[in-house]
């Protein structure tokens, strides 16, 4: 629906990625959004919701590079994979991401939409963990952003 990976066939590609990754000594990155209505702003009806984050996650797919890989996770995360990337890099795709997507959405004539922000983290690979270790520490990064908002 979102034109974007699900989430268990991301978490597998990244999981491979990694290896390849330390295998050649290149960089990898990840950065992970969260979409959510703006504060203040009122709640949306369910179907709104849903209607907005699958126009942020089609968007979202176009900013990307070629190589990287972008997937929806529930109903407000977006995880995207950089291979050949370092941490300055995805916080930069991230930033284009959440700045395109935004402006987008203020300007969408949905009147049931609400005005939306983003949170998001960037995180670089580091020697020898994994895949889903990557992952977790990008997620992580979002949950403690969410904590001291």
């Amino acid at each position: 629906r979102t034109g974007l990976m699900r989430r268990a066939p991301f978490e597998e590609h990244v999981a491979r990625m990694a290896e390849d990754h330390h295998a050649s000594g290149r960089a990898m990155a990840m950065a992970m959004l969260r979409v959510a209505p703006a504060p203040g702003a009122r709640a949306p009806a369910d179907q709104a919701w849903r209607r907005s984050f699958t126009e942020i996650c089609a968007l979202a797919g176009r900013l990307v590079r070629d190589t990287d890989s972008i997937a929806a996770f529930g109903r407000d995360v977006i995880a995207v994979a950089l291979p050949a990337c370092d941490l300055a890099g995805a916080r930069r795709s991230a930033e284009r991401i959440a700045s395109v997507a935004e402006c987008t959405a203020f300007a969408s004539t949905d009147s049931d939409a609400p005005p939306i922000l983003f949170e998001h983290n960037a995180v670089e690979l580091q020697p020898g963990e994994s895949g889903s270790a990557l992952l977790a520490r990008a997620g992580r990064g979002l949950e403690l952003e969410s904590l001291t908002a």
